[in-house]
């Protein structure tokens, strides 16, 4: 009987092979009883997976091969072969996610109300949560007293949706005081500790954390998923087994992972293994944010020719801010909606709030459904949002006005990549500044930036890890682009990459400036630019040194033109690529040569309106803007933009890009006024 139904239906979807009056209307009725049959739901799914993709690459176009229809009448908008199974298949693929959904909502019921509700499961009174700890084969008294550790999400979950009626206490606003005294015991057991690895670095933890924050997962027998992942089984990624000595062979120049520094690898120890180029590549070459591990952040390393690594899980157990990334990610917009629906969501809104009372930056502004209500225990963080928001209003300038701040294949495997940055202090270490600088400046921290506020935890200080989450999109993009090129042409695509900022510390800037090594380079660019195979690096703000300097198989390019004092005879542009060569060593001629003939640097305190900024506009160069005029998010901006045009336009600027940059530089100025 299923298979004459399948050969009916398939004939109906079908009507060039049989004429639809070949099927009398009781055959039309039987179809439809037996519809529910037709389809399982790896079937339905199977189908949905290959016409979907039919679809948008071919819609409408006939499968018979009795008639082909010309290539000029295809519709570009119809539905794509086998119309019925897609429709068909479609409604069983929604008739078994909505039981699906009807049963997981009644296991969610019978934790909110039923006998098996989450407060008697859970709570053990006295603000007590999660005491007994019988599941664990063991009766010694065990709490997770982690202030936002382990079963905080759980308190949550119970506070607002718990059924408390049952509880002895059964006055409402007896109920409300228990529900305070989880909370009040949770933020009496906030107690940090300073974490000091072997190289002497410093990490501030919450107590109960590495070292033996794995014991106390153990004792109540939560599994803990190591560094191998072979058995393919989800857990928790931060492993407390280091993988000492393993091979990366996908290392571009082959070496061991180590984490003699931080040997507990856990999120908040992370750094050994994050700063392995492989890590990066990894994260690179990762499709989907979210992958099979549940990893938000990256990827897991199985494979027979990569070393195993353990990174960061969805599972919230790790750090106050792991907790609020697992909740507010991939699932917050959905869960927003649900406790909006059941009237809840502005008690959820005001106890998270609550844990970070004395932390207004504490919540990431990059997850949209970490937008609070405001009021006033608030407001300054919203002022902080000031820069930040301004430095997307100029990436949408820039786009209105045609400036290209995005990679780009100019021409066949030829990939310009401009990237975003921003200075880190940690970019010179403290012996090189004892090395190069007098021993008075040598501890000396310049904030150059101070007037400009942005909504992080630590404020300027960690903008640049905002800046270096901003390429990763773009470098993922480049990275597929550029596989897909080398790939199908057969041969080796070229990648020129872009930053304001200095990559590496060893290339030149001037000591004799106090305090310059905080505000001159990110060091983790480097890796970002070395893991998509950047062929040369153009950079800026230094304004000295040569032209070129190679660096471990990477060329850097710094062809400053400075302030007025910092010019030098026979200044011209230098030409990183022409006719598909990569610093050709016989460069290009210049029509009349460089005419570079920028106006006097006005006189102290004139430089204070648009018209100034005009007056010594036409050099057409950012980097004495940003240097004497600027300084802000914006300056890598401009520098990208002309970094573009020296490129494609040897001859110089037209008097149109002229006019755009300058609409530019004065809308800016605008905003600063703001």
């Amino acid at each position: 009987m299923m298979l004459r139904v399948q050969q009916a239906f398939r004939a109906l979807a079908h009507p060039g092979l049989r004429p639809i009056s070949d099927f009398p209307l009781e055959t039309h009725e039987k179809q439809a009883a037996a519809l529910p049959l037709l389809y399982s739901t790896d079937e339905a799914l199977d189908i949905l997976e290959k016409k979907a993709p039919c679809s948008a690459r071919k819609g409408g176009s006939p499968k018979s091969s009795v008639f082909q229809a010309p290539q000029t009448l295809e519709p570009a908008g119809l539905p794509g072969l086998d119309n019925g199974q897609l429709a068909f298949g479609t409604a069983a693929v929604v008739c078994r996610f909505a039981q699906m959904a009807r049963r997981w909502n009644g296991r969610l019921e019978r934790m909110k109300v039923e006998r098996a509700s989450v407060v008697n499961l859970f709570y053990d009174g006295a603000g007590l949560v999660a005491r007994n700890a019988s599941n664990a084969h063991n009766q010694n008294q065990m709490v997770l007293w982690d202030a936002f550790e382990g079963e905080m999400w759980v308190v949550i979950f119970m506070d607002i949706f718990g059924n408390w009626s049952k509880y002895p206490n059964n006055g409402e606003e007896l109920r409300a005081e228990e529900k305070k005294l989880m909370w009040k015991i949770k933020a009496e057991h906030v107690e940090p500790v300073v974490y000091t690895a072997a190289d002497n670095s410093k990490m501030v933890l919450q107590k109960g954390q590495a070292p033996f924050h794995e014991r106390r997962v153990r004792t109540l027998g939560e599994f803990i998923a190591t560094a191998a992942a072979v058995t393919l089984k989800p857990g928790l990624m931060a492993s407390v087994n280091a993988p000492h000595g393993l091979w990366a062979a996908r290392c571009s120049k082959g070496q061991r992972v180590q984490c003699d520094a931080h040997p507990y690898c856990s999120a908040v120890g992370i750094q050994a293994l994050a700063e392995q180029p492989i890590f990066t590549a990894r994260r690179l070459e990762s499709i989907q944010p979210l992958d099979l591990r549940g990893a938000p952040a990256s990827s897991i390393i199985a494979s027979w020719n990569v070393a195993p690594m353990a990174t960061w899980d969805a599972k919230a157990t790790t750090a106050a801010g792991s907790e609020v990334v697992a909740m507010l990610g991939g699932t917050g917009p959905l869960l927003r909606t649900y406790m909006q629906e059941h009237g809840v969501y502005g008690v959820f809104e005001d106890r998270v709030k609550s844990m970070y009372a004395s932390l207004q930056d504490a919540l990431p502004d990059d997850f949209p459904s970490c937008r609070c209500r405001s009021d006033d225990g608030l407001k300054s963080r919203s002022s902080r949002m000031k820069e930040q928001e301004q430095q997307e209003e100029v990436l949408q300038v820039c786009d209105e006005l045609g400036i290209e701040t995005a990679p780009a294949e100019v021409a066949a495997g030829m990939f310009i990549v401009p990237m975003q940055s921003w200075y880190s202090r940690d970019f010179i270490s403290k012996a090189l500044r004892q090395q190069h600088a007098s021993a008075t400046d040598a501890d000396a921290k310049v904030t150059i930036d101070q007037w400009i506020q942005w909504p992080f935890p630590c404020g300027s200080d960690d903008a640049w890890k905002f800046f270096m989450r901003m390429n990763e999109a773009a470098l993922r993009a480049t990275l597929v682009a550029k596989t897909a090129f080398e790939r199908f042409c057969d041969q080796p695509a070229q990648v020129m990459t872009m930053t304001h900022f200095l990559t590496r510390p060893e290339l030149s800037f001037d000591w004799t400036i106090p305090g310059i090594w905080d505000h001159i380079g990110c060091e983790g660019l480097d890796e970002q630019i070395r893991t998509i195979g950047s062929d040369v690096h153009v950079y800026g703000r230094a304004c000295t040194g040569p032209q070129v300097q190679e660096i471990d198989g990477l060329s850097y390019v710094h062809n400053y033109i400075g302030s007025t004092e910092k010019h030098r005879p026979g200044m011209a542009p230098f030409c990183i690529f022409d006719r598909g060569e990569i610093l050709p060593t016989t460069q290009p001629s210049q029509a009349n040569g460089f005419n570079f003939q920028p106006s006097a640097r006005p006189q102290e305190g004139t430089r204070d309106a648009g018209p100034q900024l005009q007056n010594c506009f036409p050099a057409l160069w950012a980097q004495e803007l940003s240097n004497d005029m600027i300084t802000s998010s914006a300056s890598s901006l401009f520098l990208l933009a002309f970094a573009f045009i020296r490129i494609l336009r040897r001859e110089g600027p037209s008097a149109e890009a002229e006019d755009k940059h300058r609409q530019l530089i004065i809308h800016w100025l605008q905003l600063r006024e703001l």
